[in-house]
């Protein structure tokens, strides 16, 4: 095959110096005169008429022909057809491939001579190709003449260098095989007369050779009106149009600590703390990339999962989200020398703590939540206390405290004389009382209290 322009053929090669993740002219829109003018091929595909082997001029025929026959909505305007014919009495399937087609002996099954292959040094009979597809899609609408007859769908990816299909011979030359989606299509049409109603859609898979980790560099592609050459009958035919190579990029397994996680749609809660060794999360795509990235304060797990082709298909991705067990902050409890101490907020309005004695920190006994830290400061100057408490992912809250001295009735840091004069003002009607006027506990303010108070200032 000779490509349309040098302009199109810059444009493959610099694709190639890349990646490339489709087959070239996979809807059969552009087609190209061979053989001197004796019938065309679609453009980066072959036939018959261009075969290579010793046999090559005997088994040139047109069994490949571009018609405007397409699938049901289509949006192009041809697809190939492929036909098979008989020589002599033996059937010579209709065959297409992004290779090409040996022809090197008398015998249709014989492989040795027989075959689709790369020519990796000519560049009209080969498909670079890197990626790591899931399935092969193609549309079909298929005649065979006999109800048993299978038709032909396959791809092999493999390495930089020569490969046939069948691969049963020369196999000292063949290139290391990456991976293959193999699939023999049951006729979709009962009567040799096309008919539209007849376009079937066709999913192949692929499977990859274990401990195989290369990236391809070419496809072979290959479509055959029979699964095994020589067979079927000479009416027998096939339609082909819009081939399209799907990788997958969705969830397959989320697994945490060996128990499956169940999603709720794209979400799914954990109920215990996260442990990044713990988790496994695969996807249904060979070559699609898991990133999951935590949010350490939420401990909200974001999976993003990209399909192979990401770069020419920027949307082929999907999220998913988890919600681990948050890491709390939380002071639980707080207690001076054995009685509690409640009514404390996060981040909230400083309480007042009224003591008996002058502030002993190591009477101060708190919990806070599970893995979280507590740093408590005392500020003797001020009788403030600041407890923060941090979380293991990094969360943290303030608790703040006015430690206060009980007889400290004017809130200046002492117990003195003036604040004898300032809970008789307070007993007089002249001052508004507070905790601390109350020095009995007695849940009253009254003379009483004047005694209470007397008595600490004189050390009684």
């Amino acid at each position: 095959m000779k490509k349309i322009t040098l302009f199109l053929t810059t444009i493959c090669l610099a694709l190639n110096v890349n990646a490339q993740y489709q087959v070239t002219n996979s809807n059969f829109e552009e087609w190209e005169s061979v053989s001197n003018g004796k019938g065309e091929e679609p453009v980066h595909w072959s036939s018959f008429l261009t075969a290579s082997g010793s046999l090559a001029s005997f088994v040139s025929a047109v069994q490949l022909v571009k018609s405007t026959d397409v699938r049901p909505n289509s949006a192009g305007n041809y697809s190939a057809k492929i036909t098979a014919r008989s020589v002599f009495g033996v059937i010579a399937q209709g065959n297409m491939t992004t290779g090409q087609i040996n022809g090197g002996s008398m015998s249709a099954g014989e492989a040795s001579g027989n075959y689709n292959w790369t020519n990796t040094s000519n560049s009209d009979f080969n498909m670079p190709f890197t990626g790591y597809p899931d399935s092969l899609r193609v549309w079909i609408n298929f005649y065979a003449g006999n109800s048993t007859y299978t038709g032909k769908i396959s791809a092999f990816l493999h390495g930089n260098g020569y490969y046939q299909d069948p691969n049963t011979a020369n196999t000292e030359k063949l290139v290391q095989l990456v991976g293959s989606a193999q699939g023999q299509p049951k006729r979709t049409a009962t009567s040799s007369t096309y008919s539209a109603s007849n376009w079937q859609l066709v999913t192949v898979p692929f499977e990859y050779v274990a401990g195989v980790n290369i990236r391809p560099s070419y496809a072979l592609v290959s479509f055959a009106t029979n699964s095994s050459p020589g067979t079927g009958t000479k009416d027998d035919w096939m339609y082909i149009d819009d081939m399209q190579m799907i990788y997958n990029s969705e969830l397959e397994t989320a697994k945490y600590d060996g128990n499956t996680i169940t999603f709720n749609g794209t979400s799914a809660t954990v109920d215990e703390y996260y442990d990044e060794s713990k988790l496994v999360i695969t996807s249904n795509g060979h070559g699609a990339t898991v990133d999951p990235k935590m949010d350490p304060r939420t401990q909200k797990l974001t999976i993003t999962i990209k399909g192979d082709n990401i770069s020419e298909e920027p949307t082929n991705q999907h999220t998913y989200t988890i919600q681990f067990k948050p890491y709390g902050f939380d002071l639980l409890s707080l207690s001076y020398d054995g009685m509690p101490i409640t009514g404390y907020e996060a981040d909230g309005e400083a309480i007042d703590v009224i003591l008996d004695e002058d502030f002993d920190e190591s009477k101060l006994a708190y919990t806070v939540s599970e893995y979280a830290e507590a740093d408590v400061d005392y500020d003797e100057d001020n009788a403030f206390l600041f407890i923060v408490v941090e979380s293991k992912s990094g969360n943290s809250a303030e608790y703040d405290f006015n430690i206060l001295r009980r007889g400290d009735v004017n809130r200046d840091g002492n117990v003195t004389i003036a604040d004898v004069t300032a809970l008789v003002n307070i007993i007089l009607g002249k001052g508004e009382t507070n905790a601390l006027a109350d020095v009995n506990k007695d849940d009253s303010v009254t003379i009483a209290d004047v005694t209470a108070l007397v008595n600490i200032i004189l050390g009684k």
